[in-house]
């Protein structure tokens, strides 16, 4: 994976890339979520996209990229923060993700698991 110029200058100092077998398994799983809570496909794949729609939750958070319009000067949060594990992307989800520690494959393939376990049984 390779960083952005916006990237580099704006936004997100975390360390580690985000695996790309990640992407697709991660957008189906928002896609699948939203669409199971009533937003109508065209819709959902924007939502999914860019994290908004998402009810906050006790162990799944999921906030849109941050553009700093707001005129805050604090650090940018989580995109995702699921079971320990946080990402962070560059305007929608999939592009230039980074987490702050390394995370083996089979960890990111356990931790995918969980989180279409956890989306499905919050219907």
């Amino acid at each position: 994976m390779h960083r952005e110029l916006g990237l580099i200058a704006f936004g997100n100092p975390q360390a580690y890339d985000v695996p790309d077998f990640v992407d697709e398994p991660l957008a189906d799983i928002f896609l699948d979520y939203l669409q199971r809570h009533g937003i109508p496909e065209e819709v959902a794949i924007w939502d999914a996209s860019y994290g908004t729609n998402f009810p906050e939750g006790k162990e799944l958070v999921v906030r849109p990229y941050d553009w700093g319009w707001d005129g805050e000067d604090e650090d940018m949060l989580p995109n995702i923060e699921f079971h320990g594990i946080r990402i962070w992307w560059y305007k929608y989800l999939g592009r230039s993700m980074t987490t702050d520690q390394k995370i083996s494959e089979k960890r990111w393939r356990q931790w995918l698991d969980d989180l279409r376990d956890y989306t499905l049984a919050t219907d």
